[in-house]
Parts: C-alpha cells; sequence; structure tokens
C-alpha cells in the first residue's frame, strides 16, 4: 500500500458485538483469541512500520457477528431492535441508552488503549435490512413517552403511520445524533490529535428520514473531522455528479472524502473515479475494500 501510494488504512477492528483485540467492553473474537497476543495492536504497528495512518474502523450496532451467547443475552435484556409486529432483528437498538453507553465505552477503550490516528465509524444509524421499519419496541416507546411528556394512545400505529410519525422519526434521529456528538467529544478530550470520520449513505436526503443518519448536520455541528459517502456506483457520471452535490453539502466545513466502491469495477474504472472525485472536488478517496479482488491491479496501476 505504501509503495502504491497510499497513506492511510481503515481496519476494521469491532462490530456490534464483537472485537479483535482483547476488550472490557465486548467479546473478542474466536480467531483473534487463537492468534493469541493483540492482533488490533500488531495491525497499528504494522500500518505505523510503513508510514501509514491507521484508522480504527468501527460498525456499530450491528450483531449479526455476535457470539451466541452475547447475542442472546442481548435478545433477552430486550436490547435489540423490534418491528412493528414485535419482530426483533440483528441490530442493537439505538434508542436504548444501554446500547449507546457501550457504543461509547468501546470507541472509547480503544481511543484510550491504542495509537491510532483515527477513529471511524460505520453503521452509525437505523437498520435498513430486512426493511427500513424500526424500533417499535418498549424501550423506545418508554423513551418517546418521556420525552414527549404524555402516553401514546396506540402504538405502535401512531408513530408508524399515524400523527406522531414524525415526532418519532426526528427522536430516533435525535439519538442518533446524540451517539455522534458524544463520540466526538469524548475522543477529542480523549486524544485531540485522533482524526473522527464517519462512512455515511451518500442520499441523505433520502436517508435523514429512514435510517435516521443526518451527516449533514454532523458537518454543520463540527462532530467530524471529515466525512467519507459510500459514493458506490459503477456509473461514472452518477458519481461525479453525487460527489459535486456532498463537497457542496460540506461547504468547506470540513473535507468530503469520496467512498469509491472498488468490488464494483476494474481497477482502471476506479482509476477513473478517483480523477472524477479530485475534479469535483473532494479531499481525498477510500477505496473499499482491500479484499476486492481487483486490489491487486490497483497496486500495480
Amino acid at each position: 500500500l505504501r509503495d502504491a501510494g497510499f497513506n492511510s488504512v481503515f481496519v476494521r477492528v469491532g462490530r456490534g458485538g464483537n472485537v479483535i483485540y482483547p476488550s472490557r467492553v465486548l467479546p473478542q473474537d474466536a480467531w483473534a483469541q487463537k492468534a493469541k497476543g493483540d492482533e488490533l495492536k500488531r495491525a497499528i504497528d504494522a500500518a505505523h512500520r510503513y508510514g501509514l495512518d491507521f484508522h480504527a474502523w468501527r460498525v456499530c450496532y450491528h450483531m449479526r457477528s455476535a457470539p451466541k451467547e452475547y447475542y442472546d443475552r442481548m435478545a433477552a435484556q430486550d436490547r435489540l431492535v423490534r418491528d412493528a409486529e414485535g419482530k426483533q432483528s440483528y441490530w442493537a437498538n439505538p434508542a436504548d441508552p444501554r446500547n449507546t453507553q457501550t457504543e461509547l465505552a468501546a470507541v472509547m477503550e480503544v481511543v484510550r488503549k491504542y495509537n491510532i490516528d483515527g477513529l471511524h465509524l460505520d453503521y452509525i444509524r437505523y437498520p435498513d435490512a430486512p426493511h427500513w421499519d424500526f424500533d417499535y419496541g418498549p424501550v423506545s416507546r418508554a423513551g418517546f413517552e418521556k420525552a414527549m411528556g404524555r402516553k401514546v394512545a396506540r402504538w405502535p400505529a401512531d408513530v408508524v403511520s399515524g400523527p406522531l410519525k414524525r415526532d418519532y422519526e426526528e427522536w430516533e434521529r435525535q439519538g442518533v445524533n446524540d451517539l455522534m456528538e458524544r463520540v466526538y467529544k469524548g475522543v477529542k478530550k480523549a486524544k485531540p490529535k485522533v482524526q473522527v470520520s464517519a462512512a455515511v449513505w451518500r442520499n441523505h436526503r433520502r436517508y435523514r428520514t429512514v435510517i435516521k443518519q443526518d451527516w449533514p448536520l454532523w458537518v454543520e455541528r463540527g462532530w467530524l473531522d471529515f466525512v467519507v459517502p459510500m459514493d458506490y456506483t459503477a456509473d461514472n457520471a452518477v458519481f461525479a455528479e453525487t460527489v459535486k452535490e456532498q463537497v457542496s453539502a460540506t461547504d468547506g466545513r470540513m473535507p468530503m472524502v469520496a467512498g469509491i466502491g472498488l468490488w464494483l469495477m476494474q481497477a482502471e474504472q476506479a482509476a477513473e473515479q478517483v480523477e472524477l472525485a479530485r475534479r469535483a472536488g473532494a479531499a481525498g478517496h477510500v477505496l473499499f475494500a482491500y479484499n476486492a479482488k481487483q486490489m491487486d491491479d490497483v497496486l500495480t496501476l
């Protein structure tokens, strides 16, 4: 990577219910335990040995790779999202204060313990699969009613499609915003030099509503050091126009780094999108992901 001109690596160090390092907050992956030692420290040392910045990439809330014992405990404690029919899914409920605290604790453990250059948040939002309609469980109901100062007469009908739908969506969105703010301020207080970034969905106008991710607000409030929209498309014209809109949305407040979906294209097209991003005013680019079969060709361009 160094020889090919890259300056940073984004390494996935954990997901909602599992991490690659010895942790007091979350279970360690079985493969990392078998490797013995500390896989995160080894990765950081390797990156720094070759002059690459190391960004610790955390996937928030997503529980599909969590150990069964941990997942079952989360389900039993009603900490997973529920749809309108009450069915649980593989995602920690972002409206549950216990989950917010776990995410914050997991982040701060990495920041305090390791010599990282950046912290990169992914999936800091509500689920998109198996559908968009979350969360309608009793934990969220209690939190929303407390914020409203009154009971919801018809739950969940009033918040799914009734008169409180927009109020409820705003309340859910505020919970995600609060985590982003707490993470940013916590990281800067502990280690000001660590850069905070987030992988965000490209169509912010639509997904602000459906997955409760309002990243333009994060930019406006200064809760990031740079933002990485996932501009994953094999259509160069769509890519160029999207990046242009995102540069406009950041409006010079912070760097906008374009995420390129390497697995969707050959190496030559990836190089074209790098150039298109530069022309549109992006401050840089991130190729997703290193394990794409096209990566070997990229490194020899």
